[in-house]
């Protein structure tokens, strides 16, 4: 039996914006996506790479609890597409999540606190 190539991905960053939940005939996807911030030699800390996720399986609960700005963990497999727009060709890459289990919710964003009103000093 000749060996299978895989492609496996583990990913770390912030939710960009609101998952949201997807019924299809095959079950349920949730989608959102993630900033990641490389340390790394080609990258700059603050120029962060931005990555489609789609995890299979997901329920209500699960799009309830993720919001922006959380922090989350997963594995996955790249799926890489090739469409033409105007002309030009481009690369989409979205990760796919075959299991909820591989999500791992880290810390809410931190809300900023209301500011304190300021008293005038009276004259």
């Amino acid at each position: 039996m000749a060996e299978q190539d895989i492609k496996i991905l583990t990913l770390s960053g912030r939710i960009t914006h609101k998952p949201e939940l997807f019924q299809h005939q095959e079950g349920s996807s949730l989608e959102f996506s993630i900033a990641v911030h490389s340390n790394g030699f080609y990258a700059k800390a603050d120029d962060p790479e931005y990555w489609d996720i789609k995890v299979l399986g997901a329920s209500d609960k699960l799009a309830n609890t993720l919001e922006k700005g959380q922090h989350v963990k997963l594995t996955g497999n790249p799926q890489i597409r090739t469409y033409i727009k105007e002309g030009v060709r481009h690369k989409a890459v979205t990760v796919i999540v075959i299991d909820p289990r591989l999500l791992i919710l880290g810390p809410k964003a931190k809300q900023p606190k209301p500011a304190e009103p300021v008293e005038s000093a009276a004259a």
